[in-house]
Parts: C-alpha cells; sequence; structure tokens
C-alpha cells in the first residue's frame, strides 16, 4: 500500500471517531438526556475507545510501517493530536465548568461558581485519574519506541490544555473574596488537587519538557495559594464569632449564632485530616478572654485542634457578652444556660469533636450549664419560696405555737401574687432541649412543692376559712411550673 493510501487510511479512521463524538454530543443536546452525569458522558467516551480498540491497532500498524521505511511520520503524529483533542474538547464542554480563565473565576458571582466548584471536582478527578492517564496509554499504545516518540511532546500536546484549564479554574477560586460560606467548598478543591490530582501528575506528567514542568508548577502553585485562603477563611471565622452583633431572641432561647458556629465547627473537624496539615500556627488568644484556657487539655494537641478549642471559647465569650443585653437577670441566666448547654451536646454528639475538646473542658462547661441553672431558680424563685418560710407564721408562746390568721393570709395573698407574677413574666422563655428543661422543673419543684405542702399543711388546722386564699393546689403548682419553657 502506498504512503498516500496509508495516509488517507490514517485519516479516515481517525475522522470515524471524530464523527461518533460530534453525533453523540449532538445527540445529547438535543434529547430530553442530555441531563445526563458526567461520569455517564465519560463513560462514553471510555467506552468508545475500547470500541475501537482494533481501529487504535491499526493505527499502530500504518505508523510503525512509515516509521520503517524511512519516512518522517510528524504529520500523522499531529493530526492524532487535533483529533484526541477535539475529542476531549467535547468531553469537557460536559463538564459544565467552562474554559473559565483565572480571572473569570475570581470575578464570578457565589451563585455561579458554587455549581461550578462541584463539577470542577467531578472533572478533576475523571480528568487525572482516568482520561489523561488513558490518553497517554493510547498515546504510547499507538507511537511508543518510533523515532518521533524519543524528541516529540508526546500525549502532553493532547492533554496540557485541558490540564491548566483545570488548574486555573482551581487557582481562580484561590483569588475570589475571603468568605467562611465558601471554605468546605475550596476545602474540597484543596483535597482534590493534593489527593488526587498532584499524585497523578507525578506519576503521569513524567517529562522535562516544559508543558509537564508548567503542569507540575501550576498545580504545586494552587495548592499553595489554596491553603493561604483557607487560612485566611479560618481567621475570619473566628472574627467572626468574636464580633458578631446581632440582636439576642426574647426568650433566651438558642441564637443563630450558637447553631451556625457549632455546625461550623463540627464541619471542621470532619476536615481534620487535611487541615491538620493546613493549620500550622496556634490562635491569639486575649487575656480578657482566656480566663478558660488554664482548664484546657492543651499538651499534645495540634494547632488545628488548638483553634477549635478557641472557637468554642470565644463563642461562649460573645454569648456572655450578648446575655448583659437583656434586663431581666433571670433570663441572662436562662440564656446562657440555653446555649452553652447547646454547645455541650453538639461536643458530646461528635466522638472526634468530643476528643479533641477533651473531657476536662466539657466538664466544666457541663458545670457552668448547672451553675446558671441553679442561679437562675435563685433569682427567680427566691422571692416566691420566701413567701413560704415559717417564721413569720409561727410565734413562741409557752412551747406552743399559734398561728396568725391575719400573717397566714397576706402570705397566702403574696406568694399567689409572687407565683403568678414569675409564671407571667415568663411565659414567653424557651428551654428548647427537652431533657434540660425537665431538669429546670424538677429544679424548682424540688424545692417549690415541700415548701408548698408544708405551708399548707401546717396552717390546715387554722379557724376560719382560709382555703379562699388558697388558689393553687400543688398539682395546679406542678402543672403550671410544667407549662413553663415549652417552646409554643
Amino acid at each position: 500500500m502506498g504512503v498516500e493510501s496509508l495516509r488517507t487510511e490514517f485519516r479516515n479512521i481517525l475522522n470515524k471517531q471524530v464523527e461518533t463524538v460530534k453525533a453523540n454530543h449532538f445527540t445529547d443536546r438535543s434529547s430530553t438526556a442530555f441531563s445526563s452525569t458526567i461520569t455517564d458522558s465519560f463513560s462514553f467516551v471510555e467506552s468508545l475507545d475500547s470500541q475501537n480498540n482494533d481501529q487504535f491497532n491499526e493505527l499502530r500498524r500504518i505508523v510503525q510501517d512509515l516509521d520503517s521505511h524511512g519516512y518522517n511520520i510528524g504529520e500523522y503524529v499531529e493530526f492524532y493530536k487535533s483529533s484526541r483533542r477535539f475529542i476531549l474538547d467535547e468531553k469537557f464542554r460536559g463538564f459544565g465548568i467552562g474554559k473559565c480563565s483565572i480571572d473569570d473565576v475570581r470575578t464570578m458571582d457565589w451563585e455561579m461558581l458554587d455549581p461550578k466548584i462541584k463539577s470542577w471536582n467531578r472533572a478533576a478527578r475523571l480528568c487525572f485519574k482516568q482520561l489523561f492517564v488513558r490518553e497517554k496509554v493510547l498515546y504510547e499504545q499507538i507511537f511508543g519506541g518510533l523515532r518521533c516518540f524519543e524528541y516529540d511532546e508526546g500525549f502532553l500536546g493532547i492533554v496540557c490544555e485541558f490540564a491548566l484549564h483545570l488548574i486555573h479554574f482551581a487557582q481562580g477560586i484561590s483569588f475570589t473574596q475571603p468568605s467562611i460560606m465558601k471554605l468546605f467548598e475550596v476545602l474540597d478543591v484543596y483535597e482534590s488537587l493534593s489527593n488526587r490530582v498532584l499524585p497523578t501528575l507525578n506519576a503521569v506528567f513524567v517529562s522535562n519538557l516544559s508543558e509537564s514542568v508548567s503542569v507540575c508548577n501550576k498545580a504545586d502553585q494552587t495548592i499553595d495559594l489554596l491553603a493561604k485562603y483557607i487560612r485566611k477563611v479560618l481567621q475570619l471565622f473566628e472574627s467572626s464569632v468574636l464580633q458578631e452583633k446581632s440582636n439576642i431572641s426574647g426568650s433566651g432561647g438558642i441564637i443563630k449564632l450558637t447553631e451556625f458556629a457549632m455546625s461550623y465547627v463540627t464541619s471542621l473537624v470532619q476536615h481534620k485530616e487535611v487541615l491538620v496539615k493546613l493549620i500550622v500556627s496556634q490562635p491569639t488568644t486575649s487575656m480578657e478572654i482566656d480566663d478558660d484556657l488554664v482548664y484546657l487539655e492543651v499538651a499534645g494537641k495540634t494547632p488545628f485542634e488548638l483553634h477549635v478549642i478557641w472557637i468554642i471559647r470565644i463563642l461562649k465569650y460573645n454569648l456572655k457578652g450578648k446575655s448583659e443585653f437583656y434586663k431581666e437577670v433571670p433570663l441572662r441566666f436562662l440564656f446562657m444556660m440555653n446555649n452553652v448547654n447547646y454547645i455541650v451536646q453538639k461536643i458530646r454528639g461528635h466522638p472526634e469533636l468530643q476528643e479533641i475538646v477533651g473531657r476536662e473542658y466539657i466538664d466544666r462547661l457541663s458545670r457552668y450549664v448547672s451553675e446558671a441553672a441553679d442561679s437562675y431558680k435563685t433569682v427567680s424563685w427566691g422571692g416566691v419560696l420566701h413567701c413560704l418560710r415559717d417564721e413569720s407564721l409561727q410565734k413562741r408562746s409557752l412551747c406552743t405555737f399559734w398561728l396568725s390568721k391575719s400573717t397566714l393570709k397576706n402570705r397566702l395573698k403574696s406568694f399567689n401574687a409572687a407565683f403568678n407574677g414569675v409564671c407571667q413574666d415568663q411565659s414567653t422563655w424557651v428551654v428548647q432541649d427537652a431533657e434540660l428543661r425537665g431538669e429546670v422543673h424538677r429544679s424548682i419543684l424540688d424545692e417549690l412543692t415541700p415548701a408548698y405542702n408544708s405551708f399548707l399543711g401546717q396552717n390546715r388546722s387554722l379557724s376560719g376559712n382560709p382555703v379562699r386564699h388558697i388558689r393553687y393546689t400543688v398539682n395546679d403548682l406542678e402543672g403550671t411550673v410544667h407549662n413553663l419553657f415549652v417552646q409554643r
């Protein structure tokens, strides 16, 4: 077969592959199946290459025949690369990220960038772990061992453009405005690059050619830039937790800051493996805030773990400041009880976070919750219990007691007013945690019920009709208390 015939056959084989990809591309765009996933799209190209294995063998036979007869096969190499680049380009379009420049990504709205980041993660995994590797195998299958193979850029001429597009996209993310809402998406990109892409680059892009060096250098540079971005965002988050100024709720319940901060912390811990490597400096603490730090089990803690503990500490500090805005002193204690209890429950609900914080500090936070509950009870119910005291109701005369009817009447009125006042004032206060709410109820009633029972029992023999001054039975009393703090 003559050279021209071989050239024509070589081109026809590659053109047929290109036309097949074009036809599939058109079908996907024209049908309801266009929503097929990146993986489905990749599977088509992979399946196509598998089906065309005989064709690749034929391409090898052609160039080997030409090379053995001394013909320059550079033209065939370039045509092959052009065809494969077209096929990769069609595949790349299916990823949904486009060929964005660094500046395009930097200036992109987050609403548009967020879904592209998710697509990028899948695309990077498929390209670097499978697609580019396969292109190298195919290229070596056809041109390996031939004279052109020794000096040619090889498969890099096919994939470098696409590899750089993916890396530039990731690098563009590192130049976006730091935002605590972006951290975990950026962490995913960092992990993809460092754990999946970089090992493949080092294994597959093994060449001293400028294209290979450029791709590897860009990847290393991007990983460093993303690491700096992640550190900035963590600092930004700590600052926002400390300085957050939102209004408190009138009910004394758990506020959004507490929920968001603890949700964020648990998400940080889920990325502990990578963050331990990234966070290398300890938090800069403040003498104004670090009164708890002497209780922390800091020995052996990594800088990242110390940052996690510090975030919890500054959250509690901010909450304490917010509590001072309540005019009602009991509500200050209830607010702190609710929010610190939420912190404790979140820590205990995540074993890895529990290990980081340490038992000693968890116990200290738990004691703080108990102390806040006791302080609430003392301030709120001390006046109510004072109305039930015995001293003013009893007078000693010749070792006998006699009861003052007028004093009893006044004490009953005072108790009714005090009890009713507390219940009315606190009718909108809440304790969201059912277990904690039950503990508060029991703590109140453990003192109130016996005192009220004793008060009524000691005065049953009083002449007259004190019953008309008794507004609450013991059951009424307990039922009213049990209705407190329920979120409605």
